[in-house]
């Protein structure tokens, strides 16, 4: 009988080490886009920051760790369609158990936040959403407040689905669920769960990680072409231009960062123009057929900003000898 437990023992004892091991490696920030599927069954692709802080601890290999979490929602309520950042943040303790990776949230620690709340009408869209809309514009109150509203609303229900999703997940963890499979290989790291493996990569290897603080949205100062640009935590962004009485331009494209170097790759095949509610068919075919050629034309595929001084809400900035000013949008 001894025979048996001096082997279980070791085996033990290298199961413990090894975990150990896997709980240090994680420490580190850890980044990946993920695609899930909402409340409603819409795909949504996310992006997945993981801040693993170890800890020495004698009895449990792990630590303590932050998740956030950004993904872009588009959502159709009633005569509106409308669109939004959500950024979730939760802190909890992290442990590794024999090879597998098991986390427990603390629900108090939650936030979310909602950043650039936009919406449009819908195409079927009601005669009094119409007169709302206009009433609004031309409101004391305005727009902005209303959309401040809209924007509470939904932060409100984003905070409701997130915290009853950690408190599932807790339940789950207590009832012995864990994320198996644990692996850490240089920068990359992954774990099992109920629709594969999760895929993560170590933050610094690229010219993005530690710019987060540029991520939002800035308009040009004194722009004649009412420009303005979009980075995304996901290296996204979207460039517009244009007259909101007529017709804006979005570009989509990419964003980098090198030192003070701003570097935005701007994919003009997907450029879209996005028409002022009630523009007549015959106006944006005339547009289509006389002027998107040309809007389209003076987009370069790549655009080179030097960063030459940073503020709060404000960056300097030079592109092609030129300087001009960014101004972020709260």
């Amino acid at each position: 009988m001894q025979g048996l437990v001096i082997p279980l023992l070791a085996i033990i004892g290298l199961s413990s080490c090894q975990d150990n091991k896997l709980a240090m490696s994680a420490d580190g920030t850890w980044e990946g886009t993920i695609t899930e599927k909402d409340e409603y069954g819409t795909p949504v692709e996310s992006y997945y920051k993981y801040e693993f802080r170890y800890k020495e601890n004698g009895n449990k290999s792990g630590g303590n760790f932050t998740e956030t979490i950004t993904a872009d929602y588009q959502e159709e309520v009633e005569d509106y369609i409308i669109s939004y950042t959500s950024v979730s943040t939760i802190e909890g303790e992290y442990e590794v158990n024999t090879g597998d990776l098991h986390m427990k949230y603390n629900l108090s620690s939650l936030d979310v936040a909602i950043y650039d709340v936009d919406y449009e009408l819908t195409e079927s869209a009601s005669v009094a959403a119409l007169f709302d809309i206009e009433s609004a514009m031309y409101s004391a109150i305005g727009m902005e407040a209303i959309i401040d509203g809209m924007a509470e609303e939904i932060r409100k229900n984003q905070y409701k689905v997130w915290y009853d999703s950690y408190e599932q997940e807790n339940k789950e963890y207590e009832e012995g669920y864990f994320y198996p499979d644990l692996v850490i290989d240089g920068e990359r790291m992954s774990f099992g769960n109920e629709d594969g493996r999760i895929k993560l990569k170590k933050a610094g290897n690229d010219g993005n990680a530690g710019n987060s603080w540029i991520i939002g949205k800035y308009t040009v100062e004194g722009g004649a072409l009412n420009q303005a640009y979009q980075f995304k935590q996901d290296g996204t962004c979207v460039k517009t231009q244009g007259s909101a009485d007529f017709v804006i331009m979005k570009v989509p494209g990419t964003w980098n960062m090198d030192g003070k170097t701003l570097t935005i790759t701007n994919n003009v095949d997907k450029i879209d123009f996005v028409f002022a509610e009630g523009t007549y068919d015959e106006d944006k075919a005339l547009f289509y057929e006389e002027m998107a050629n040309d809007y389209i034309a003076s987009i370069p595929e790549t655009e080179v900003l030097e960063i030459t001084a940073q503020y709060d809400d404000q960056l300097e900035v030079e592109q092609d000898g030129v300087t001009f000013y960014l101004n972020k949008m709260q």
